[in-house]
């Protein structure tokens, strides 16, 4: 009687560790692979990979391919991926997925005159949405 409790009371936890991989790793299949925009003038193409046993993506932003392309550590926050601003490197970045579509949203930060950042300025936030064009 007192395996059986045991089990029982145990059971929940095991079931919910479960759960989080399988949604873990869904979500890392949906941002994985080669991603691009279309405008009238240009491709845009990115591109996500996750190392093995690693919680950070590689994302490279090959842009158009005139320019060298840049690559980024970028940590995954729920559904989402997110890369902090850096000053004079890059902005705010943050990728979510939803209906088979990359939606990438920009917001430049903010600096005071020692460098230090005082706040992401939404007025200037920008998104892009991307298509998959391979895993």
């Amino acid at each position: 009687m007192r395996q059986l409790l045991l089990v029982l009371l145990l059971l929940p936890k095991a079931t919910t560790a479960q759960t989080y991989q399988i949604v873990e790793n869904n979500v890392r299949l949906a941002f994985e692979g080669t991603w691009q925009e279309k405008e009238k003038q240009f491709i845009n193409t990115i591109k996500i990979h996750f190392e093995p046993g690693e919680d950070d993506a590689i994302f490279t932003d090959v842009g158009n391919g005139v320019a060298p392309s840049k690559t980024f550590k970028v940590s995954l926050k729920g559904n989402r991926l997110v890369l902090p601003v850096f000053r004079n490197q890059n902005d705010y970045l943050e990728m979510e997925v939803k209906k088979w579509k990359l939606y990438l949203r920009t917001m430049p930060g903010q600096w005071d005159s020692n460098g230090m950042l005082i706040r992401l300025d939404i007025a200037h936030r920008e998104q892009k949405i991307f298509i998959r064009i391979e895993k």
